[in-house]
């Protein structure tokens, strides 16, 4: 069984999109598995999603600490 986007994310790593400033259209999905989880970012005006990045932790308040960061920084809507 493949890893699907998350084999991928290398060839987008240096290719981080910047939070958008129309924040009424991001969305952003998260991909909850066992030891990882896999956030994408997307456009709802345009109907494009990226993957954005791997959070890894070892305990629930860091992998939660890391998704609030992110939905402060893009601010989805």
């Amino acid at each position: 069984m493949g890893d699907g986007w998350r084999g991928r994310m290398s060839e987008h790593s240096s290719h981080r999109p910047s939070p958008i400033a129309h924040h009424q259209t991001t969305v952003l999905g998260f991909d909850f598995g066992l030891k990882r989880i896999g956030v994408a970012v997307g456009d709802r005006m345009i109907g494009v999603a990226h993957p954005l990045q791997t959070i890894q932790g070892e305990s629930n308040e860091q992998r939660f600490g890391a998704i609030a960061a992110l939905i402060k920084e893009w601010q989805p809507g």
